[in-house]
C-alpha cells in the first residue's frame, strides 16, 4: 500500500516535469516566431 502511493506521487512528479519543460519550449517557440515575424517584417 505505501510502496504504491509512493509509485503514484513519483508518477506525478515525473508529469509535471514534463508540464513544466513543455510550457518552457512552448514559450520559447511563441517568442522566436514572433522574432522571425519582426524580423520578416523589417526586410520588407
Amino acid at each position: 500500500m505505501n510502496l504504491e502511493n509512493q509509485f503514484s506521487n513519483e508518477e506525478e512528479v515525473q508529469r509535471k516535469i514534463i508540464q513544466r519543460e513543455f510550457y518552457i519550449d512552448n514559450q520559447l517557440y511563441l517568442k522566436f516566431e514572433k522574432e522571425m515575424k519582426m524580423d520578416l517584417l523589417q526586410k520588407l
